[in-house]
């Protein structure tokens, strides 16, 4: 019996139900406000200026992080290893940046408590201390000069862009095999497409010389030339008008009338070319062309009176073939953008040689030959803005 009351006994727990506890479990804040109190508490250490305790609601903000929430932004957290000095820590996630700002840009971003401002004015003062600090730690070379060009990154010291540019070139060029070459590549500014259309014109004085019969004819003509072209690719579109004055060297008869030696004659020759650059670089463009003229020769009114009824008879005109060669000095060139001018556009000292099949000779021997010019003048050229 005794052995029976003790079996009973022994098995009397088992056999009742369990005691549920009557006080509920105490229910934790939401996510987003633990990360905003210990959010709150980093800022408290940072101001104490205890980077140890900062470092500890680093590591909790860390945790508290998940697939939804971010405890820390990628900005703050490094400013605030620039202030541990735990460049490692900063150097390992800049290398895996990629990848995980992927991620974190789909995450809500913790509620605005201005912890960057309060690191960015902070840190900006300091920052010749912690370049010191960077120069001081056990680095190699190359991180050093990354973490220099980081820290001015976060600082916003890059506003002169053509500057940034030029570090982070000069970085990869010295470190073509870094681990950083990546995240230097992903904040380089972004380099607008070269431009391939534009437009350019040029005021020019022009020496032109006769062959044949026509360099008897007429002396030496100094003209004044304006050429306007649209640029394309490479590709000049091209119109030019060379009005000028040339004296009579002999005299000469035509339709039974003589053209008295001394007497001036107007020449006017307009002409559309194609040319194509066959040197383009930061100081010279040379450009050939070839197209066609409409030229005409006549007689000058003279200062005082009028010229004979029958110079009217001396009125030579044609259309002929002409090429030239161009050489544009680039002076001064366009180092920005500005006011829809693209960077490329320029304005210098323009040389230009070309030569004229002329055939004004079919209807007077006197007049047969050719023109070679030589001019020298000043030339604008407008980048248009890239599309």
């Amino acid at each position: 019996m005794k052995l029976f009351t003790l079996f009973l006994l022994s098995c009397l727990p088992w056999l009742l139900p369990a005691q549920t506890d009557s006080l509920p479990r105490p229910k934790l804040p939401s996510l987003p406000i633990r990360i905003t109190a210990a959010r709150q508490e980093l800022r408290s250490a940072f101001l104490a200026n205890e980077p140890a305790a900062a470092s500890l609601w680093m590591d909790s903000l860390n945790r508290l992080e998940n697939t939804t929430y971010q405890g820390l932004v990628w900005d703050e957290r490094w400013l605030l290893y620039y202030w541990e000095e735990a460049y490692g820590n900063m150097f390992d996630e800049v290398v895996r940046f990629g990848t995980d700002q992927a991620w974190q840009q789909y995450k809500i971003k913790p509620a605005a408590d201005s912890l960057f401002e309060l690191l960015d004015q902070t840190l900006y003062p300091q920052r010749f201390d912690l370049y010191n600090r960077i120069q001081q730690g056990f680095l190699n070379q190359e991180e050093k000069a990354f973490a220099v060009l980081q820290l001015d990154y976060l600082l916003r010291l890059n506003a002169d862009e053509k500057d940034w540019v030029g570090r982070l070139d000069a970085f990869l060029q010295r470190f073509p095999e870094s681990r950083f070459a990546d995240y230097i590549r992903s904040i380089q500014p972004e380099t607008p497409g070269v431009s391939d259309r534009g437009f350019g014109f040029s005021l020019s004085l022009v020496k032109d010389d006769w062959t044949g019969q026509l360099d008897r004819t007429l002396k030496t003509m100094y003209a004044g030339e304006f050429n306007f072209y649209i640029w394309r690719k490479g590709w000049q579109y091209e119109i030019n008008s060379a009005p000028g004055e040339a004296t009579l060297d002999r005299q000469f008869r035509h339709n039974g009338f003589d053209w008295l030696k001394g007497d001036v004659a107007y020449y006017r020759t307009t002409g559309l070319l194609l040319g194509r650059d066959v040197l383009d670089n930061h100081r010279l463009r040379v450009t050939p062309a070839a197209g066609v003229y409409f030229s005409s020769l006549s007689p000058a009114p003279p200062e005082t009176g009028e010229n004979p009824e029958y110079y009217s008879e001396f009125y030579f005109s044609d259309l002929h073939f002409a090429t030239s060669l161009t050489a544009d000095l680039k002076i001064f060139r366009s180092k920005a953008r500005l006011m829809g001018i693209e960077q490329g556009s320029f304005h210098g000292l323009r040389l230009r040689a070309g030569y004229h099949w002329l055939r004004l000779g079919r209807k007077n021997a006197a007049l047969d030959g050719n023109l070679f010019y030589f001019a020298l003048g000043y030339h604008f050229f407008v980048q248009r803005p890239s599309r």
